[in-house]
């Protein structure tokens, strides 16, 4: 019977009481190349690319099937043949956010934005501050809310302030403005005392940007675990009402009474951002 555990990468000129990591991982750290498309290589990764060529398999198959019409292989299949059909959707343009594009332009307040922050988080679209369930690092016996750090389009808060991410922050002003216009939203560029749309963007960005940890500490178990209660909650964000984002959120009674807090930081960032930038600046 074989243990599953393969020995190939296992050095054994490196006995495994002097330097354990070194033994079994010896021979892959040195015959592996990272490729040149990534930044890190192993095993997650392999089986991340697995999966993926796994999952194509499966809605292509339901795709090119003929499962009953609302069966579940239909639904997957008619999903993916959508995504597909670049010619609809290019038709289409931006008809299916349309509701979502007036209720953006609708919002006359912080109290509406925070609660339509809500409501399209119900629907998978993030904002200034993720929220997340999973199992409370204090106490594995129960679910807690957490919240995190969010409202970048840039991988992290370091593409905001390091030099060497200068192009990449030019480039990604750039790609903003295309994605206004192909929304058709209307661009600011002839008045220099507000500035362009996709560079009010990029600005909002970067303020929040600055009160995000960077990946270091976000790696911190003990420093990213703050459990507080709704007052404790409140009192690291002043000024604003999580009640009008809770209540479209429609979370259960109960369930926000205690959240842990990764970057409590950060919610005083926030607070401080939603007081400092124009209403306008948000809702784009």
């Amino acid at each position: 019977m074989t243990s599953g555990i393969g020995a190939a990468a296992r050095d054994a000129a490196v006995r495994p009481q002097d330097d354990l990591f070194g033994h079994v991982n010896g021979r892959w750290l040195a015959e592996t190349t990272i490729p040149d498309d990534r930044a890190v290589h192993g095993q997650f990764e392999l089986l991340r690319d697995g999966a993926e060529i796994d999952l194509r398999v499966i809605v292509e198959e339901a795709a090119a099937g003929n499962a009953p019409a609302g069966s579940p292989a239909r639904k997957v299949g008619d999903l993916y043949a959508s995504f597909l059909d670049e010619q609809r959707a290019d038709q289409l343009g931006v008809r299916p956010i349309a509701a979502d594009l007036a209720a953006i332009a609708a919002v006359g307040g912080t109290g509406d934005l925070l609660r339509l922050m809500g409501r399209l988080q119900r629907q998978g679209v993030g904002g200034a501050v993720g929220l997340s369930v999973n199992t409370d690092k204090g106490d594995s016996s129960r679910y807690v809310v957490y919240l995190s750090q969010s409202g970048l389009g840039l991988p992290d808060e370091s593409y905001y302030r390091e030099e060497v991410f200068a192009g990449i922050r030019a480039a990604y002003v750039e790609h903003v403005a295309v994605m206004l216009a192909l929304a058709g939203v209307a661009d600011d560029a002839d008045d220099a005392a507000v500035g362009t749309v996709a560079g009010r963007i990029m600005a909002l960005e970067t303020r929040l940007a600055a009160g995000h940890w960077d990946v270091v500490r976000n790696r911190d178990a003990v420093a990213t675990y703050t459990l507080v209660d709704r007052a404790g909650w409140v009192h690291l964000s002043p000024g604003v009402d999580w009640c009008e984002r809770l209540t479209c959120l429609a979370t259960p009674d109960g369930s926000v009474d205690e959240v842990v807090v990764r970057q409590p930081g950060f919610l005083t960032a926030f607070a401080a951002a939603l007081r400092d930038f124009d209403l306008a600046d948000w809702k784009y």
